[in-house]
């Protein structure tokens, strides 16, 4: 019985490198496509979200200048009732 048994033959043992080395770079690749794939969607959604963000300041400040002017309509008219009433 031999000791210094050849378990796996260097030829064989350099093309499953090679071949894991081969499917590590396409994994690489994979994972970059994904990566930069991911970028784009996080850019378009922040891009939305500022625009949501941009409308609903927008809706707020209409909403608070009708507020304004419907106080302003309200004191203008209490102004006519009590110089009616005189």
């Amino acid at each position: 019985m031999s000791h210094n048994r050849v378990l796996y033959d260097e030829a064989i043992v350099r093309k499953l490198f090679g071949e894991m080395k081969q499917q590590l770079h396409e994994m690489a690749a994979r994972h970059r496509a994904e990566v930069e794939s991911l970028r784009r969607e996080l850019e378009q959604t922040r891009a939305l979200f500022n625009q949501l963000r941009a409308t609903v300041l927008a809706r707020q400040n209409a909403e608070a200048e009708v507020a304004r002017l419907r106080a302003i309509a309200d004191a203008h008219n209490e102004r006519l009732d009590t110089t009616t009433l005189h």
